[in-house]
């Protein structure tokens, strides 16, 4: 779908550079929600800072397609909040914590985080406005299929117990793809397929365009996660890989997974089982929610009219 959109807009952008002078023409509307020149302008730079680094060399072309789809992405999300009446529930507590979070892994303070908006034309408010549409989404999300989450207490107390008597652990820094399989498809047909891309491309870059994950946004950058809170058959997979290195397909509900380890750390086990126990009840937790979520966001998509002003 989002192809499909990009080149019907690509020849109505053509004659504008995406940083040039932007009207507030109205070049999209998803449901009852338009985007504009101007939005897809902003987007680009919202996406360029919560990425960094990582899309510096790509083309006006993709840069208008990543923002295309991240906005068409964000404004179904914004009509699901409003119609379930979560549109006007605070969450500054939250989208302070998630700031907090980003300027951490930038490694930088507040004022030079303002000052980088600034450069880039962008408010503090837009980051706020992206952040609590996201927290609410998720906030939705559980609010449905919260009575379907089943975790494995015999699991998680079997994983607690295996890394309570070990003295230290590793951390990965990890990024993934998520690719749908169909019933008609071979799993390793489509990861051969995925690993021969990766050969020639960077793999953020596939990430982006293929993976249904929602790590996408980021070129599929999960950070670094420490194998206590890991599933052992994604431990089984990364630990003998050399960095660099990318997993054989890991089977998962929405398809196969292929995880590329970035790096790895060696640390020193200081075990509270009570607040380990915890993140791994999380981490089991939120996996099962990402699935619901991409489902229900499926569902939406589907449903939702996209209409292209070409005028």
């Amino acid at each position: 779908m989002f192809k499909k959109i990009f080149f019907a807009l690509f020849f109505l952008l053509h004659s504008q550079t995406l940083f040039a002078d932007i009207s507030n023409k109205i070049v999209l509307t998803v449901g009852s929600l338009p985007i504009t020149l101007y939005d897809l302008k902003q987007e680009v730079r919202l996406l360029s800072i919560l990425n960094p680094g990582q899309l510096e060399n790509e083309s006006i072309e993709n840069l208008q397609s990543l923002a295309i789809e991240s906005l068409t992405i964000k404004k179904i999300k914004e009509q699901e909040i409003k119609k379930n009446q979560l549109d006007n529930i605070e969450d500054e507590e939250f989208v302070e914590y998630e700031i907090s979070r980003l300027l951490k892994s930038l490694d930088m303070d507040k004022d030079s985080f303002d000052k980088m908006l600034t450069e880039n034309q962008l408010e503090i408010n837009d980051l706020k406005n992206h952040i609590s549409i996201q927290i609410k989404w998720n906030r939705l999300v559980y609010g449905i299929y919260q009575n379907k989450i089943k975790i494995d207490e015999e699991s998680v107390n079997k994983q607690l117990e295996e890394y309570s008597v070990k003295k230290s652990s590793y951390e990965y820094l990890l990024s993934e793809i998520i690719v749908p399989v169909s019933e008609s498809q071979n799993p390793n047909d489509v990861y051969q397929k995925v690993k021969g891309r990766l050969i020639g491309e960077k793999f953020e870059n596939v990430a982006r365009e293929i993976s249904i994950s929602q790590t996408r946004d980021s070129g599929g950058e999960v950070g670094w996660v420490s194998e206590k809170t890991m599933a052992k058959i994604v431990i089984k997979k990364i630990k003998n890989l050399n960095v660099g290195e990318i997993t054989n397909p890991i089977l998962i509900p929405e398809g196969i997974m292929i995880i590329k380890l970035n790096n790895k750390r060696q640390i020193k086990n200081e075990i509270n089982k009570d607040l380990l126990k915890k993140k791994i009840i999380l981490n089991e937790r939120d996996k099962i929610l990402n699935t619901y979520s991409k489902m229900y966001l499926d569902k939406l998509k589907s449903n939702t009219m996209i209409e292209i002003n070409d005028k």
